[in-house]
This record gives structure tokens, sequence and C-alpha cells, in this order.
């Protein structure tokens, strides 16, 4: 049970996050670094996000990038994610 108030303060709590960074302007281009910085996630998060096809990242040059727009789009449709 104690698991389960975890998880959806958790989620209520992204989605606070998700809705104070809509009204927020960013920069369009993110390392994942500053994705993990701007949602307040390990590293591990965010490959796992990345491997399940959450978020879309792109490589150049052999580092890796974000879309901002395409982050705010996917915690919209997977905000338990």
């Amino acid at each position: 049970m104690a698991e389960t108030t975890n998880v959806l303060q958790a989620v209520s709590e992204l989605r606070e996050l998700v809705l104070e960074l809509k009204q927020t302007p960013q920069k369009e281009i993110l390392t994942p670094e500053e994705v993990m910085e701007l949602f307040q996630i390990s590293r591990s998060t965010f490959d796992t996000w990345r491997d399940r096809g959450i978020i879309k990242v792109y490589s150049l040059r052999r580092r890796l990038y974000c879309k901002y727009s395409e982050l705010i789009q996917a915690l919209d449709q997977n905000p338990a994610q």
C-alpha cells in the first residue's frame, strides 16, 4: 500500500513539473545531462525512457541530444513512466 502511495505521489509530482516546464521557455536541443537536470531524474531513468521508446534521442557525432518539445509531448502521453 505504501509503495502505491509513493508511486502516485511521484506521478503527481511529475505532472506538476511538466505543467511548470510547459510555461517556462527552454532551449529546444538538450543534452542528456540537461534532460536529467531538468526532469530531476537519474541517468538510469533517462536510459530506461530511451530504451522503452518513451523519449526520442538523436545521435550526432557520437553525442546524444533530445528535443525539448518532444520530451514534453512524450511525458504528456506517458505520465506514469
